[in-house]
């Protein structure tokens, strides 16, 4: 399960709830900032579950549209998180 999805327990250690909140707050921040169309796209396959043919059916584009909506997205996703990722991988046991 990836970590913004992992809901903290109360056993947790609050260092890695912290962790868990930083990561959710700075996704949901980067999602925010992406254009709409590649926000869309993104978390229609994502968190909707939907093919590359369903999304570009959904949003009257290309399937090429759709896929190149979907890797800008990733690139500025891991551009936006990767200091966050190197940082928990740091902190890491």
């Amino acid at each position: 399960m990836p970590p913004w999805k992992r809901c903290p327990s109360r056993r947790e250690e609050p260092e890695a709830r912290v962790a868990t909140r930083q990561l959710r707050e700075q996704l949901h921040a980067a999602l925010a900032a992406l254009p709409a169309a590649q926000r869309d796209a993104f978390l229609l396959q994502h968190e909707g579950g939907l093919s590359l043919a369903e999304i570009a059916e959904l949003t009257g584009v290309g399937v090429e549209t759709v896929k190149s909506r979907l890797r800008y997205a990733v690139a500025k996703l891991r551009g936006e998180l990767s200091p966050l990722e190197q940082s928990l991988r740091e902190e890491s046991p």
